[in-house]
């Protein structure tokens, strides 16, 4: 992972050198500040002593997609293809719709009237941005295959009628209501409302004990060993 890093990294930093050589000045971003000569880039562009990426469902908010967009058509106007910066969008827009799928494989083809529990609706926890959330493009791909969604999130608020149009999806403020009878739960925000759950108890109030885990947020094999058919990201199946 840290050679590919490594390689992608320097990929992206040698694009934006290209870039940098039309510019004289600071070019400002919503987001940040580039000084674009050569050593402040490859200063600004690295992990430093943050935490590495981890997978998940896609990005979302404000800042994430707008940027890469402004990168994208910054390339354009110098006439520099930035090659990276379009797979990486290219790739986040596809996962979202992969998940559909993932979803059919874990019951077995068949979603028509199964009735699924969406954990989640905000693209990170401890915010009720729903701004380009996987959970627009995931909970109308699965209600149009013909299953009922219960949804919970602790942010809910005002934002959340962009899902009042389907009257499959039914909004819960209780957890619990959400996922009993369910035959699977998604969980798609790592809430620590969500990481705290009574699984004893969500076990023996579902349908069927199916877990898909899009922040990887349990044990895998502490979830087997409670009896759940738990999925998640990464992990081998």
């Amino acid at each position: 992972f840290n050679l590919l890093f490594k390689i992608d990294t320097t990929l992206f930093v040698n694009k934006l050198f290209l870039v940098s050589l039309d510019f004289t000045t600071l070019f400002t971003m919503d987001m940040f500040v580039l000084n674009f000569c050569p050593i402040s880039i490859s200063a600004r562009v690295s992990l430093g002593k943050q935490e590495p990426p981890k997978a998940g469902p896609a990005y979302g908010g404000s800042c994430f997609p707008k940027d890469t967009r402004a990168l994208i058509d910054i390339g354009q106007k110098f006439r520099i293809n930035m090659s990276i910066v379009k797979s990486v969008v290219k790739s986040n827009d596809l996962r979202k719709s992969l998940f559909t799928k993932r979803v059919v494989s874990i019951l077995n083809n068949k979603l028509k009237n199964k009735r699924i529990t969406f954990l989640g609706v905000t693209f990170k926890p401890n915010t009720d941005d729903i701004r380009e959330s996987s959970s627009l493009v995931i909970i109308p791909a699965l209600v149009k295959a013909g299953a009922i969604l219960k949804v919970h999130d602790p942010a809910y608020t005002k934002y959340f009628n962009h899902f009042k149009e389907f009257k499959e999806v039914k909004w819960n403020r209780s957890v619990f209501n959400a996922i009993k009878d369910s035959d699977l739960v998604i969980i798609h925000t790592e809430w620590n409302e969500y990481r705290a759950l009574d699984l004893k108890k969500t076990k023996k109030i579902l349908k069927h004990p199916n877990i898909l885990d899009l922040r990887n947020i349990f044990n895998k094999s502490e979830m087997i060993k409670l009896g759940f058919n738990y999925k998640s990201i990464g992990n081998k199946e």
